[in-house]
């Protein structure tokens, strides 16, 4: 992902965090799973080390679940209020290969 892309997908997180909580209260909490350690998740921590969700009011628990299904399952569940998940990409040199 480049620079741009790293921005974009930050300020789309952040957004879609301020969306779903709406006014933050100063005790309000964020809990945020993902399945592996990654450069998928690098806008996770980049919005989190740049204080994106203290600005925003947030407690921001960023919580790693090793397991793709238990992730879906623990966000399914409520136990986390958002689940990134990292889906497998094809490139576009490979897509047009027969499978």
């Amino acid at each position: 992902m480049t620079g741009k892309g790293n921005h974009e997908a930050i300020t789309l997180a952040v957004l879609l965090v301020s969306a779903i909580c709406g006014p933050a209260d100063a005790a309000d909490r964020i809990r945020i799973g993902y399945s592996s350690i990654s450069g998928a998740y690098t806008p996770i921590w980049v919005a989190h080390d740049a204080g994106f969700f203290a600005k925003e009011g947030l407690q921001d628990d960023i919580i790693l679940i090793p397991s793709g299904t238990q992730l879906a399952q623990v966000t399914v569940a409520g136990e986390i209020d958002i689940g990134s998940l990292n889906a497998a990409r094809r490139s576009p040199r490979r897509c047009r290969e027969p499978i």
